[in-house]
């Protein structure tokens, strides 16, 4: 169990995520609040990166869920890279030392269709980028020129020192505004006029992105060496992140693609052919066959006496019976149940054919379009004889083992209520064995007879 939930709510993820959860969070949290985003969002996007930096660690993720921050901090695993260092190692841009090297590298976003990974694509995209200034060469002035920044005294910082109480002080140190940072400047009149000293200058680059067939969300398409420009430094990538967006009609699962199609009733159980287009305009034909085979009156049987399902067809030739021994208000009940050869309509049963049954279950399995039409004068017939005759009414599956129990056991408690109306009133059982049901226990079974068409 999870004791704190906090890192997970920062990510918006649940406490039982996967690790490509965990990372698919991370990187769209990331690209929002970045600094290079949203300049006022930085410790919103330091938190974020502290959350990923735990929770992607299989050790300390364990460590947190058992003890929460605290146990992360006692445990001497707190984090020790900065929110950019782990940013960087994220898209594939190194740590620290790299970063002095190189300069930064810059992600973008791109909001691609469905259609567009299963087809391919090629989007252009412009980009605002730095570029050394091709007038100065990117010294930022005329050469020889340059002098040391009067304002930071050439450290390239400033040192500000404010009371903020009686006997207390603080010391704020910020960069240098006039050298910005540099610790020295050129004079006006020998600065670049075309980059105003800042030795790069602003310019739109167009870059084409392919998107192959079959690329996935979050995927990252790089641009080596087209991230900004500095002096002195090897420039960064750009890296692209696919953001698929969501699609009407399609959900992607790996490499399947998922569709959600309503139907109707009649076109679950009788069957229906229907068209689809595709993501690349083909036409599919759906087609789904009428239900199952294994739904007659013998299945329910067979899933009733064995609790078992056969999806082969099976018909009844003359009579067969199955025998399943129960418990009725705390008296075993042994159960002969007849599978006799169905007539085409209930009103032709007659109390010859079936004598000696106690109760008599009528099965009608719809599985074809016919039938499907015909349903609402069968339940409409069948309601008549149930309000007739007090017959229940329950629709059941064998193959899915809804209401069966039910269906047999409702049978069998109506006989043993019959019979114990009949013998209260002193009166015979049917035909089919008279059968005395009393407090004590006897040693033999009771048997009912019914009969299942």
């Amino acid at each position: 169990m999870v004791r704190e939930t906090g890192y997970y709510d920062l990510l918006g993820v649940n406490p039982k995520a996967s690790l490509d959860e965990i990372k698919k969070a991370y990187r769209k949290l990331a690209l929002k609040y970045h600094p290079d985003k949203n300049p006022n969002e930085g410790e919103k996007f330091k938190l974020i990166s502290q959350a990923y930096e735990v929770l992607s660690d299989p050790k300390k993720r364990d460590l947190y869920d058992q003890g929460g921050e605290q146990a992360i901090k006692e445990g001497g695993m707190a984090g020790g890279d900065s929110p950019m260092d782990i940013f960087n190692m994220f898209f594939g841009g190194g740590g620290r030392m790299q970063r002095e090297r190189r300069g930064k590298n810059v992600v973008h976003q791109l909001g691609v269709t469905l259609e567009e990974l299963y087809n391919g694509s090629t989007r252009k995209l412009g980009l605002q980028k730095n570029v050394i200034c091709e007038k100065c060469e990117g010294y930022g002035g005329k050469k020889g020129t340059i002098e040391k920044c009067s304002t930071c005294k050439g450290r390239g910082v400033q040192v500000q020192v404010q009371q903020i109480g009686p006997g207390m002080i603080q010391q704020i140190q910020s960069m240098c505004s006039d050298c910005q940072g540099q610790g020295e400047k050129f004079s006006s009149k020998d600065r670049c006029k075309n980059c105003n000293g800042n030795k790069v200058e602003r310019k739109k680059k167009i870059l084409e992105v392919h998107i192959d067939k079959g690329m996935k969300d979050g995927q990252k398409i790089t641009f080596h060496g087209e991230g900004d420009q500095e002096p002195g430094l090897e420039p960064g990538d750009v890296i692209i992140v696919l953001d698929i967006k969501e699609h009407p009609v399609f959900q992607r699962q790996d490499d399947n693609l998922i569709m959600k199609m309503k139907i109707k009733l009649v076109e679950a159980l009788c069957g229906f052919k229907k068209t689809i287009r595709t993501l690349d305009n083909r036409m599919l034909l759906i087609n789904s066959p009428p239900g199952d085979s294994g739904v007659g009156k013998t299945c329910l049987l067979f899933r009733f006496s064995e609790d078992a399902f056969n999806t082969t067809f099976i018909s009844t030739i003359g009579i067969d019976f199955k025998i399943r021994t129960i418990e009725l208000n705390g008296k075993k009940i042994k159960l002969q149940i007849w599978d006799t050869a169905g007539q085409e309509r209930f009103r032709t049963i007659t109390t010859a054919y079936y004598r000696g049954a106690m109760g008599i279950m009528l099965v009608y399995d719809i599985t074809s379009e016919k039938s499907f039409e015909n349903i609402k004068n069968w339940i409409r017939n069948i309601e008549e004889l149930a309000i007739d005759y007090g017959i229940k009414f329950l629709e059941t599956s064998a193959k899915t083992s809804i209401n069966v129990e039910e269906a047999f056991f409702t049978l069998a408690r109506d006989i043993m209520a019959r019979l114990n109306r009949k013998m209260n009133d002193g009166g015979q059982a049917d035909s089919g064995g008279p059968v005395k049901i009393s407090e004590k226990r006897s040693k033999k079974h009771s048997i009912f007879k019914c009969a299942l068409l």
